[in-house]
């Protein structure tokens, strides 16, 4: 694990990002969703952080007032959010147990999968997108780096913009 640190004192806030070298390219075709729907796994619960007992990994960082997102894309999956600087220990114990400790669990996983579809078929209303996706499917054509990420930052503000 590589972790890298640059102090900025500009502002009392701090953004810890977790960097997973696993994306789309790591698909196999008859599995094409699996990176970008265990991103959205991983954001729900672990036996620490989860809404049982009113501990969801978004509710704690929600609370202190964290900017939050994780993304997926061809070649790594990150997680990261920007916190007040006294709050480093919680958002890197939140990280440690999500790579742990996440409960991927049977009704998580059809609620993302709605999301994760959703997200794909908003992409697939995007030229932008379209054009996108063709452009690699021509410079890869026998690699799963082809088959994209279903839930690209880029591709799911333009669905939001239009809604």
């Amino acid at each position: 694990m590589d972790i890298l640190l640059l102090q900025d004192n500009s502002a009392p806030v701090v953004t810890v990002q977790i960097v997973y070298r696993v994306g789309s390219k790591n698909k196999v075709p008859s599995n094409t969703d699996s990176t970008h729907l265990l991103e959205h796994l991983n954001f729900k619960e672990t036996p620490t952080f989860n809404k049982r007992n009113g501990t969801s990994i978004f509710g704690v960082l929600q609370g202190i007032g964290a900017q939050m997102n994780t993304t997926t894309w061809n070649d790594r999956t990150n997680y990261y959010e920007t916190i007040p600087s006294d709050q480093l220990e919680l958002a890197l114990n939140i990280e440690a147990d999500r790579m742990r400790n996440s409960l991927l669990l049977n009704e998580d996983k059809d609620s993302e999968m709605t999301v994760v579809s959703n997200e794909f078929e908003c992409g697939e209303n995007n030229p932008n997108s379209i054009l996108n996706k063709e452009i690699w499917a021509m410079a890869y054509m026998s690699h799963p780096i082809i088959i994209p990420p279903l839930g690209c930052v880029r591709i799911l503000k333009t669905c939001q913009k239009k809604s």
